[in-house]
């Protein structure tokens, strides 16, 4: 029997999914392909012309705000797309540059001709000059700390500056080598400050303050764009002059150059240290697993795609691109493993084959497993999702079932059976053999013998034989043979017993 279901997930694009049942086995659950690709929106949301998005940043809520450069707007895009092109105006002369959000959406800019930090209210209020920075300063990027304090690169000023919760500016809180001009920066979770610097160089200032003005050194010529560090230290800059990304390892020594197969627009890590370019002749986002490995140049297919530059990835391993051509796509994949089918819930019994098939979203290879009271005699192949066997057991049985990939396991899906008995077998009759049937023994016949005259009295009892009577029906001594009833006489000639039959006569008779 087969029912077909759709199924809505927060993080996936709906998919529709059949499912097929065991005889015998009244199961909810899903069958058809096991796996799918990620969930791909190839277009969230388009910009209007002329805004060529330099930096795209997600709240809490996943609205997405971009930073168009061309028309010194904010856009505001809603997680299912909606748009508000001109959220937020800004002057063209305040030339912004780079974007951060707090969880709540409130957003910081850094206006670099301004020599100041904007900062946008989650209504879309802009105060323009929220932090005002040393003149000459010409912050170029922004990174946020977790507890709200905000830390610039200053292209004009070789420095760095904070800018606490509360607003209060330490202006100079970080002094790079002269001339350095940094126009990215990052910061860890551990606190310490990665700076990317047009003098080709990676300045690294310590959580406790300490600076080291050229923790590495770039190769000339590779044009730099921005940089990434993963959890272990590891920084990665993209120069997009010569299509690579370069690896430093947390000493600062060189690690590897990992070529592109087009020019990059930015990078960006993960959680997990899973590193992210868009690539932007190629039209897509490539992505360098953490487990090592070769450049994977296409996390999905993009149709219609853009030359995309801007790049966001967030805690729930969704990744969004931004093109700079006109007009400006914006685009959604979900790469983390996701259950995509109905859950599988319902009655199965002893005895009886059962199966249900779970299927999955999310970047491949996408792994299967079971948790919690699972029932006796049932398992989950990790690769098609198939659950399968023959329940030896009844009882209610709550479990779980989860997908996993390289971005970790999906949240875990509710199922349950209930196991009842099964059929009793009938036994198979077991054969009885037939006997095979022993003839009687067979006398040679002899001649009749001469009747003897007994002397005994009427009636007495001869050698061995039992009292003769009137009753004809008694059987009578005759001295070689014995006097029977005709009817029984005759049955048992026919049956071929041998013998001489005398019928004893009285004397005189």
């Amino acid at each position: 029997m087969i029912w077909g279901y759709m199924r809505s997930s927060q993080r996936l694009l709906p998919l529709t999914a059949i499912v097929t049942l065991s005889a015998a086995a009244g199961l909810i659950g899903v069958a058809g392909a096991a796996v799918g690709a990620p969930a791909v929106t190839n277009v969230l949301a388009t910009l209007p012309a002329g805004s060529q998005p330099r930096a795209i940043v997600l709240d809490a809520s996943s609205n997405l705000y971009s930073l168009n450069g061309a028309s010194s707007t904010i856009s505001k895009i809603g997680p299912t797309g909606s748009l508000s092109s001109s959220w937020a105006a800004l002057p063209a002369t305040a030339a912004m540059r780079d974007l951060v959000t707090t969880p709540d959406g409130t957003l910081f800019s850094a206006a670099s001709s301004l020599d100041a930090v904007s900062r946008v209210a989650p209504d879309g209020t802009v105060t323009l000059s929220y932090a005002t920075l040393a003149t000459g300063a010409e912050p170029r990027a922004l990174a946020l700390a977790a507890d709200g304090a905000i830390y610039t690169a200053n292209f004009g000023g070789d420095s760095v500056s904070k800018i606490d919760a509360m607003g209060v500016v330490t202006r100079s809180y970080a002094s790079l080598a002269a001339a350095a001009e940094p126009f990215d920066i990052v910061r860890t979770a551990g606190g310490d400050l990665y700076t990317l610097n047009a003098d080709l160089s990676v300045s690294h200032v310590s959580a406790s303050g300490v600076v080291d003005e050229k923790f590495a050194t770039l190769a000339a010529g590779g044009d730099p764009v921005n940089l990434a560090v993963s959890s272990t230290g590891h920084v990665f800059v993209l120069e997009s002059g010569v299509d690579r990304i370069e690896e430093f390892d947390a000493t600062g020594a060189l690690a590897r150059t990992i070529p592109l197969p087009s020019r990059g627009g930015q990078i960006a890590v993960d959680a997990r240290d899973n590193l992210f370019v868009t690539l932007r002749s190629a039209r897509s986002v490539g992505l360098l697993p953490a487990a090592g490995g070769a450049l994977v140049p296409s996390i999905a297919p993009l149709t219609p795609g853009s030359d995309y530059s801007a790049l966001a990835v967030t805690n729930t391993d969704v990744v969004y691109a931004a093109g700079l051509s006109d007009p400006a796509i914006v685009s959604r994949i979900a790469l983390g493993a996701d259950v995509t089918s109905t859950p599988v819930r319902g009655t199965a019994k002893t005895g009886v084959a059962f199966t249900a098939t779970v299927t999955a979203s999310g970047y491949e290879p996408v792994t299967f497993s079971l948790r919690g009271n699972v029932p006796p005699g049932l398992s989950i192949n990790a690769t098609t999702g198939v659950i399968s066997g023959t329940p030896t057991r009844t009882g209610s049985f709550g479990f779980n079932v989860v997908a996993s990939n390289i971005f970790g396991d999906s949240s875990e899906q509710g199922a349950g059976l209930i196991i009842s008995a099964g059929p009793t077998p009938t036994p198979t009759p077991t054969a009885t053999p037939t006997p095979t049937a022993t003839p009687p023994a067979t006398s040679t016949p002899t001649s009749a013998p001469t009747p003897t005259h007994s002397s005994s009295p009427a009636g007495s009892v001869g050698s061995g034989g039992s009292r003769a009577s009137g009753d004809p029906t008694s059987l009578a001594q005759t001295g070689s043979g014995y006097l029977l009833p005709a009817g029984l006489a005759a049955a048992l000639g026919a049956a071929g017993v041998a013998g001489i039959i005398v019928r004893r006569r009285r004397r005189g008779a």
